[in-house]
């Protein structure tokens, strides 16, 4: 509970799936790649800076 008495979720997104994302998948893929190169950038940056944010916050409790 937050200071103003709402409960908020706690969300979290995998960072790694090991599951196949099917036909349809590849298809909004590949059109994301093609026609929406910014967007796609923009996500795959978002991941990446997540990942290292990751890393960093388990190298920061270890100190």
């Amino acid at each position: 509970m937050q200071e103003d008495g709402i409960y908020y979720p706690v969300i979290s997104f995998e960072q790694e799936t090991n599951y196949a994302i099917g036909k349809y998948g590849l298809i909004i893929g590949e059109y994301i790649m093609t026609h929406k190169r910014h967007e796609y950038i923009t996500r795959i940056n978002e991941i990446n800076m997540r990942a290292e944010h990751m890393v960093l916050s388990k190298l920061l409790e270890e100190l």
